[in-house]
């Protein structure tokens, strides 16, 4: 293969390259998202356990 034939290569491999990041930063940018809200829905249960905990708890006399 001539050098016009691996511009042509590394050419189309950059820019499969380019087109594969274009297309994931929206889909990385939304699995950011359910990522963070999953976190935020896992910290509101775990205090609202805490909350439940310690209003049940028993009094010492």
């Amino acid at each position: 293969m001539d050098i016009s034939g691996w511009v042509t290569v590394v050419g189309v491999i950059l820019g499969m390259i380019f087109l594969a990041f274009k297309k994931a930063t929206p889909v990385l940018r939304e699995a950011r998202k359910v990522v963070r809200e999953y976190y935020n829905v896992k910290v509101e249960v775990e205090a609202g356990r805490r909350r439940a905990l310690s209003q049940r708890a028993p009094l010492d006399e």
